[in-house]
């Protein structure tokens, strides 16, 4: 998997190529300090994932870039979260994690998936998302199937769609097909929403 790196604190920036260089299928791209030179080489390096500060520039290398970019923000403390989510970030994580947790959220977005470290995750329960659609509920639908609710929860766990696929014993398809279903049902833009979901009603 292929990162490119942009943050504007240096010491960060060294101590995420410090976690990964003993990593064997992840490859530091380069890393840069500001969004005007973020953008171009994303344009061209394709990196799998763009790890970005939680801050206005790693907002904005989000928005600028093409919709498709999966980025990962690294950020001081949660408060900005849900700026992040609106500007499309996949995963978050605070800058205090160790290098376990760093590459299982660099593979989760590459994945497509969700990543959210237990304090941002918390931060964002108590938090709007950003079309507030389902705030305040406090029962799931009575739309959702059997299998979709086992989906969801297995989701406010933390699992993977492979693990997901693994737990229930159905193709990773299937899962992904609940996934969507589940998206459509609940009024919810993304996985990282429906992770976000699950957590509220995994708390109650």
């Amino acid at each position: 998997m292929r990162v490119l790196l942009c943050h504007q604190d240096r010491a960060v920036r060294v101590m995420v190529r410090d976690l990964l260089a003993a990593v064997p299928d992840v490859r530091v791209l380069g890393d840069v300090d500001a969004a005007e030179n973020a953008v171009g080489r994303i344009a061209s390096a394709a990196p799998d994932v763009v790890l970005v500060d939680g801050g206005a520039a790693g907002q904005r290398i989000l928005r600028e870039t093409e919709p498709g970019t999966k980025g990962l923000v690294l950020m001081e403390h949660p408060d900005s979260v849900v700026d992040a989510v609106r500007a499309g970030a996949r995963g978050f994580l605070l800058s205090s994690c160790d290098g376990r947790e760093l590459q299982w959220a660099i593979k989760a977005v590459a994945r497509s998936e969700a990543y959210l470290a237990p304090p941002i995750a918390h931060r964002l329960l108590k938090q709007m998302v950003p079309d507030g659609r389902w705030a305040g509920r406090a029962e799931l639908p009575e739309s959702l199937t059997r299998r979709e609710r086992e989906v969801l929860g297995l989701v406010a766990g933390g699992l993977s769609n492979v693990e997901v696929a693994g737990s229930l014993v159905v193709s990773i398809a299937t899962v992904k097909f609940h996934v969507s279903n589940l998206l459509g049902k609940l009024g919810l833009r993304d996985r990282v929403q429906l992770a976000v979901y699950a957590h509220r009603f995994r708390q109650s």
